[in-house]
């Protein structure tokens, strides 16, 4: 029986892309919604021995067009060379806010979905396209959130780009595993010590009319660990993807929730 169209596809993808000697152990690592003190610059420092480069959203938006989202990209690819092709990208880009759902602005609801589910797909495409033919494995990972699996109150917009962005991941593993590409969808609880705590600290204290500290023990209500999950431990988790030790992760969303339901 002569296989199916389907499979001939990919056997000449993986033949083509997955035939091709990993010749470059170690590749340059690329990352969007970068800022001080952010998720980003803490995977930075936590990925010794790779050349990295942290893109902030003044310099790679990942709401621009495809044409000028490319154009970034090379731009700044060549500039991390150091005799290794750039073979991985980590999207932190991500915005929220707090609004009960009959009150959201539709403009913001927009806005939120396009930052963080349209501009990841489009930032996404646009480095597969530029890194499609290197000749080695490339890796691709996406910060998402718990609120991808979890509703949280004034949060639609979020928890929908969220949920949207951790199916966009498993459709990319599905489509690029072939093409020699590993993606990972990284799912966050409450992060410690990050700008992003700070900010939605503070838009608690203005969206329920409560001073800081009542804001932040409700931001901290269900934890049950004595400690928040940290950058550091988020940044392990994508250094032991890109090293290329775990490919079966590719995928999957990894739930760093410490036991919550």
């Amino acid at each position: 029986m002569s296989k199916a169209s389907s499979e001939k596809h990919i056997e000449a993808l993986k033949k083509k892309y997955m035939g091709m000697k990993d010749v470059h152990k170690m590749g340059n690592v690329l990352i969007t919604g970068f800022n001080k003190d952010g998720l980003g610059e803490a995977i930075k420092n936590h990925l010794f021995g790779f050349p990295v480069v942290g893109l902030t959203q003044k310099q790679l938006d990942v709401r621009w067009e495809p044409k000028k989202i490319l154009s970034a990209l090379k731009e700044y690819i060549p500039a991390l060379n150091y005799g290794f092709p750039t073979t991985t990208l980590i999207n932190c880009a991500a915005i929220m806010d707090l609004s009960w759902f009959e009150d959201y602005d539709i403009k913001r609801v927009r806005e939120i979905i396009e930052t963080n589910l349209i501009g990841a797909y489009n930032l996404s495409q646009q480095f597969v396209k530029l890194t499609m033919d290197v000749p080695c494995r490339k890796y691709i990972v996406h910060i998402g959130s718990m609120a991808s699996r979890v509703p949280l109150n004034g949060s639609a917009p979020y928890c929908m780009s969220k949920a949207g962005l951790e199916m966009m991941v498993r459709c990319m593993a599905w489509e690029l595993a072939p093409k020699n590409f590993n993606v990972l969808c990284i799912n966050p609880s409450n992060i410690a010590n990050s700008p992003m705590e700070a900010e939605t600290i503070a838009r608690i204290q203005k969206f329920r009319g409560i001073n800081k500290d009542q804001a932040t023990a409700y931001w901290r209500s269900g934890m049950i660990r004595d400690s928040l999950l940290s950058q550091r431990e988020i940044a392990g988790v994508v250094k032991l993807f890109i090293s290329g030790h775990c490919g079966y992760l590719s995928g999957n969303a990894v739930n760093l929730t410490g036991g919550l339901r």
